[in-house]
Formats: structure tokens, C-alpha cells, sequence
């Protein structure tokens, strides 16, 4: 009994060892705030007044979309066409600068914004020139805009900070050729691009000779993320508005989140590490189905033959076909799952899956 205390006060410096080491393990980087198309949820997206909202609000960086006009003059929107922003209409590479000039961009949002004008991508520049990030996305490969977008930010001494992203690869690797000093980064969701990153991201990242992986939240896994800061490439994730999906990008240690939800954001940072933790488990789980599904792939034929079966007259065929339903269907989910997981956990798993491939 003498020695109880002695082992209690071990126990304790243990406890406390193992939740320090912990509570590092679970710290990642503080990832920037970056206002999706401005603060948008208080002023008209990708007009001034919402960019000096985001700044106001202490966003720490602005995303906003560019177009060319029919004259050549870079201005900020995300649509082709003008139709739903603007008391107006037609496309924007089909009017002048001064025709856009003269529709109001904002009453649509609010009558306090009546009379905004869509801004040129110099105005967007002298707004946010004193936040720590910019972003900026090419919605065509036109190497002209890419061109004259590249130059202004240069002119302005803004090129370190500001990063060109697009969903298309054409576009981006323009604005690489307009200037080898110009950050780039490649946008994308599930699909082609997912699989072929997921299968090796330095790899990827070096044939494209990218600066950022932009991927949609819900393709962010913690070993993508892991994967890519081992490369020295940051992963910024898009477009995240929920307060679990905030977290659980954070747990997975993303390094930008492009966001609609500014103040959401800010007070997401500020919980615990443990929480952020928890919900990239939970949000690479998700995950793990979804690659899981890669690999043992949902078959319209052979459900439409359970289907079948379970339509059929007789009980006893119905039964069986029954039975063989609630024996698989587990199966193949608990085998999408596994696979998932042992994917995204397992390093030894994922090498030698590398190499028999």
C-alpha cells in the first residue's frame, strides 16, 4: 500500500505526458479565412462593397472570379453572362467595359447596394491589396486574360501572395507561361482528377508543376493533406459553409478555406484541436465510402436481378432473394468502408497497393 501514492503520482505524470503529446499531435496551422466571391453573405458577391465587407469582417484573404470583356478589359464575375447579378442581360464577352458599366450589380441583392457597378480586376486589386491572401479564379484558358491578369497583380507587387486557380488546367498553366514566378493552383471535385491524385500526389503535382491543390471539401482526406504538405504543396479546400465540414477540414489540416461564412469560420477556429480531430474522422470516413465505392463499384445490373428476385410471386424465391439482399449488401459496404480506411491509415497498405498497381 506504501507505494500507491508513489504509483498514483506516476500515473498522473504519465497522463499528462501522453496528453501533451497528444494535444501537439492533434494542433495543426491555423488555416486562412479566404471570402468566397467577397463577403457575400452581406453585401452583392464579387462587387467592392463585398470585398471591403470581408476585409472589414478580418477575412484574411478574398476569392473572386474574372472575365474578359468584349473590349478586353478584366472585371470580376463569376457568370458568363450577366443575367443574374444585374438588372441586365447578354454575355459578358459579348459587351464593351462602359455597356457593363451601365447596369446596377447590386439592387438585386439589396436596394441599399443600388447602383454598384462590376468591378475591373485592377479595382478588386486596390481593395484587397493590404489582406495576407488573394485569390484568383479564371473561369476560360484565354491566354489573354491570363496574360493581363498576371501583369496587373505583378504591378502591384502583389504576385507573392496571390494565387490563380482554375478547373481548368489550360487556363492556369497560362498564367504559369505568362510569368514562372506566378502561384498556381488546380480546382477540381470527385472525378477524373480526384483518382489520379489520390493515387500519388507528388507525382501529380510535379508533372503539372503545380503551387496548391484547391479540392472540394468533400474529397479532402487527411492523408491527401498529409501527402501534399510532404510535397511543400498546400491543400485549401472549397466552397466550406457548415460548422462540421468547417471542423473537420481544420482536423484534416488544410491550410485555406474558401468560404461563404466568414464569422462561421473564425468561431470554428476557435474550438478545441480534439474537436477539429474528431470530425476529420468522421469526415474521412465519409470519404472512405466514397473511394471504397472505387473499388468494389455499385452494379446497376445486378441490382435491377435482386430487384427481381424480390419481385418475384413465389415466397419462397422472394425469401431467398431476400436473404442473399441483407447478407451483401452489409458486406459490400462494410468492404467499401474497410478499404477506405486501411487507404487513408494504413501507409503500409497504401505502398504496396502503390506498387501492385
Amino acid at each position: 500500500m506504501r507505494n500507491c501514492p508513489r504509483r498514483f503520482c506516476a500515473l498522473c505524470l504519465s497522463a499528462a505526458i501522453l496528453l501533451c503529446f497528444t494535444g501537439a499531435a492533434l494542433e495543426k496551422p491555423r488555416p486562412l479565412v479566404i471570402a468566397h466571391r467577397g463577403a457575400n453573405a452581406y453585401a452583392p458577391e464579387n462587387t467592392l462593397p463585398a470585398f471591403r465587407k470581408a476585409a472589414e469582417l478580418g477575412a484574411d484573404g478574398a476569392e473572386n472570379d474574372i472575365l474578359l470583356t468584349k473590349d478586353g478589359v478584366v472585371v470580376i464575375s463569376h457568370d458568363d453572362t450577366i443575367d443574374r447579378c444585374s438588372d441586365g442581360t447578354g454575355r459578358v464577352d459579348e459587351l464593351t467595359f462602359a455597356q457593363l458599366r451601365e447596369y446596377d450589380f447590386g439592387s438585386w441583392f439589396s436596394p441599399e447596394f443600388a447602383g454598384t457597378q462590376i468591378p475591373t480586376l485592377d479595382e478588386f486589386l486596390d481593395v484587397v491589396a493590404g489582406m495576407e491572401f488573394i485569390l484568383i479564379e479564371l473561369k476560360t484558358n484565354d491566354r489573354d486574360i491570363a496574360a493581363q491578369a498576371v501583369a496587373a497583380v505583378s504591378a502591384r507587387g502583389l504576385l507573392g501572395k496571390t494565387v490563380f486557380q482554375s478547373f481548368d488546367m489550360d487556363a492556369i498553366r497560362a498564367c504559369k507561361a505568362a510569368d514562372p514566378a506566378a502561384k498556381i493552383a488546380l480546382l477540381y471535385g470527385s472525378g477524373d482528377y480526384d483518382r489520379q491524385i489520390r493515387t500519388d500526389p507528388a507525382a501529380f503535382i510535379a508533372a503539372h508543376r503545380l503551387d496548391a491543390l484547391h479540392p472540394q471539401y468533400n474529397v479532402v482526406t487527411s492523408k491527401l493533406v498529409r501527402a501534399c504538405e510532404k510535397a511543400g504543396v498546400p491543400v485549401r479546400a472549397w466552397t466550406v459553409n457548415e460548422r462540421n465540414r468547417i471542423s473537420a477540414v481544420i482536423g484534416q489540416g488544410v491550410r485555406g478555406i474558401i468560404s461563404d461564412e466568414i464569422e462561421l469560420c473564425q468561431t470554428a477556429l476557435q474550438s478545441p484541436a480534439i474537436v477539429h480531430w474528431f470530425m476529420a474522422v468522421i469526415g474521412d470516413i465519409q470519404n472512405a465510402f466514397r473511394q471504397g465505392t472505387d473499388i468494389f463499384p455499385y452494379r446497376p445490373d445486378a441490382a435491377a436481378w435482386l430487384q427481381a428476385g424480390l419481385n418475384n410471386g413465389d415466397p419462397n424465391v422472394r425469401n431467398g432473394y431476400a436473404l442473399l439482399y441483407y447478407l451483401l449488401w452489409p458486406g459490400a459496404q462494410a468492404a467499401r468502408l474497410l478499404y477506405g480506411l486501411i487507404n487513408n491509415y494504413c501507409p503500409l497498405f497504401s505502398q504496396a497497393a502503390s506498387l501492385s498497381a
